[in-house]
């Protein structure tokens, strides 16, 4: 049966990161002199540029360094996952350096807190289903590609642009009842599909 989930996902990024922000906010209050909402502002910044950072070092792994770590397979699989997931790798980090940096913020009045949780779960729910549908995208590009043409049916040939379409509409939409779940209980309204 599906529930809506008991805490929002990006509530646990919260957790991990408040220790290391504070950390950062009393080195910046100690060696600079700044304190209360400067350094709150400056270590969002330097947790900011940290993911951003991250970010950029995601990219280029995945744009130059894994695709000399594939080239030396058969398959070209791997190949079209690496150009599957460099947007949607790049997009949840972004999302996350952002969502992270904006909770450091000390004394953010509490509404403001849970809403910036619930929109932290949207964007990271949507750019896993950006993820997923791009890899379930390459999958099937990839069976068309190297496996159909040596089978003898021209069934797959057919089927593959009507199986990728169904499963990336499942994917999202499989998303968007996980979004819903996070604003309102989604059980009675699943029962009421049938």
């Amino acid at each position: 049966m599906l529930e809506a989930p008991s805490a929002a996902p990006s509530a646990a990024l919260s957790g991990a990161v408040d220790p290391v922000a504070n950390m950062l906010e009393g080195w910046i209050s100690a060696h600079t002199g700044l304190g209360g909402l400067a350094a709150d502002v400056l270590s969002a910044l330097v947790i900011l540029i940290i993911f951003l950072a991250l970010s950029e070092a995601a990219k280029r792994f995945v744009s130059d360094v894994a695709p000399r770590l594939v080239s030396k397979t058969r398959s070209t699989l791997d190949d079209e996952l690496l150009k599957a997931v460099k947007g949607p790798v790049r997009a949840i980090i972004i999302v996350a350096g952002i969502y992270l940096a904006c909770r450091t913020l000390n004394d953010l009045p509490a509404g403001i807190a849970d809403a910036l949780d619930k929109l932290a779960s949207v964007a990271l729910i949507l750019g896993g289903a950006y993820l997923v549908s791009n890899a379930v995208g390459a999958i099937i590009q990839w069976y068309a590609n190297d496996v159909a043409p040596k089978t003898d049916s021209d069934l797959d040939d057919h089927l593959m642009p009507f199986l990728r379409k169904f499963l990336v509409a499942a994917v999202y939409v499989v998303a968007l009842v996980m979004v819903i779940g996070l604003f309102t209980e989604i059980t009675p309204l699943i029962a009421g599909l049938g």
